[in-house]
């Protein structure tokens, strides 16, 4: 293990601060649709969804509700991804535009659905390669 003396210390320190704050402008330019606060002096600048990019349907319906609501129709039912979006778009629910980041919206809301423990979907498959996650409605949560 080496020492540093102090003033070789803190010429490291202001050099790794400057590269956190390039790193952070990158991020900005990189992905506008995110927005960055500061939480408070001397905290890490977490990023934070804008409204904009969280995909919300035509009467201000967040991704995540709509799911929910799409599994409660039929309870009795397994879903998996693929039947969230069929059902989505028949709605008309607007959904980002490849059809990837689209089935990655939804495979999110629907495992964020089952993270919940006061939720009512619950995983009834891990799926496993081409075997896709199943997720059923629950009476209780």
């Amino acid at each position: 293990m080496t020492t540093m003396n102090t003033r070789n210390f803190d010429d490291y320190v202001a050099a790794e601060m400057r590269l956190d704050k390039e790193a952070i402008d990158r991020l900005k330019r990189r992905y506008p649709e995110w927005e960055f606060v500061q939480r408070s002096e001397g905290q890490k600048t977490l990023p934070l969804v804008s409204a904009q990019a969280a995909p919300v349907g035509t009467s201000g319906e967040p991704l995540i509700q709509a799911v929910q609501r799409i599994i409660r129709a039929s309870p009795n039912r397994e879903w998996i991804s693929a039947d969230i979006y069929a059902a989505l778009a028949t709605e008309s629910f607007p959904l980002p535009e490849p059809r990837t980041q689209r089935m990655a919206n939804i495979s999110t809301a629907l495992g964020k659905l089952a993270e919940r423990p006061s939720s009512y979907v619950r995983l009834v498959y891990k799926g496993a390669g081409r075997n896709p996650n199943r997720y059923q409605w629950r009476d209780i949560p």
